[in-house]
């Protein structure tokens, strides 16, 4: 049976018309002859992780799925960067995640609200992956909130670009059935780094308020403002600093305090970005 399968690669999708009992390792060679690939085991597809060589098409892909096509030089280290030197997206910032740090032993654990288990993709960097969602189930914010309104979600997992990724939309994030399973977009488009730490942490508290409110109506951004609010007041308190007095006069240590108008302006252009999905929708 005959299975179209959309090839992204450098920005551009090619449609290939292929034979669904064919193997992912025929399709990188009509890859290679389409593109002037000398070598195919410079070829990486990434569907749900990354595609061996011996798998069958129709088992593997679905009609028109978007596979990411990577290519490499040949002899050269097939590992995807981590992190590149300088981003020419407005949009998205390259992090290198830190080293994993003990947490702090005044924010508060708690076995029954949180996430329970994280799930990352067969992807490279997993274990950079798997940190960077355990650095946000340890959010003093995030936490915060998920102890202050009894949350518990099983699954905290990763959400694969490749499937959430039209020419018309990138969704971030999902909530299934109301705080089941949050899934989070944290690579980016290219799989060659991390989305920003505060943008993601900002998909996870949207997908939180989902557990209240299902519509994005005035109820669902009033609550959203809400949580953000407070998360970003329990993360103010968590972080080591001089307090004057009952109210928290901060004073960071070692780092420079956040820009508010900044702060505002980025929701603010969230705000404007959702109501335009909005409108296009009705």
């Amino acid at each position: 049976m005959s299975l179209d399968l959309r090839i992204s690669r450098a920005g551009d999708v090619t449609t290939f018309k292929c034979d669904d009992k064919e193997t992912v390792l025929w399709l990188k060679q009509k890859i290679a002859d389409r593109f002037h690939v000398e070598d195919t085991s410079t070829i990486k597809l990434l569907y749900k992780g990354i595609c061996r060589d011996d798998q069958i098409l129709g088992d593997t892909f679905k009609n028109n799925a978007r596979i990411i096509c990577l290519t490499s030089k040949p002899n050269a280290n097939a590992k995807l960067p981590l992190v590149p030197t300088e981003s020419t997206h407005h949009d998205i910032h390259h992090v290198k995640l830190a080293p994993k740090k003990p947490a702090s032993s005044n924010v508060k654990k708690s076995s029954t609200y949180t996430f329970h288990e994280i799930q990352v993709l067969n992807l490279p960097n997993k274990d950079q992956a798997w940190q960077y969602m355990d650095r946000l189930r340890h959010d003093p914010g995030i936490q915060a909130l998920m102890d202050k309104y009894k949350w518990s979600v099983p699954i905290l997992s990763e959400m694969s670009p490749a499937e959430h990724t039209t020419h018309e939309s990138r969704t971030m994030g999902l909530n299934h059935n109301h705080g089941q399973q949050i899934e989070l977009r944290i690579r980016t488009d290219r799989y060659d780094g991390f989305r920003y730490y505060k943008d993601v942490k900002s998909t996870l508290i949207h997908e939180l308020t989902h557990n209240v409110h299902s519509e994005h109506d005035s109820d669902f951004w009033t609550f959203f403002k809400r949580l953000t609010k407070e998360c970003d007041a329990a993360e103010s308190w968590s972080r080591p600093g001089q307090y004057l007095g009952d109210k928290p006069e901060y004073t960071p240590s070692g780092e420079d305090p956040l820009d508010e108008e900044a702060v505002n302006h980025r929701r603010d252009i969230l705000f404007a970005a959702a109501q335009r999905r909005l409108e296009k929708k009705e």
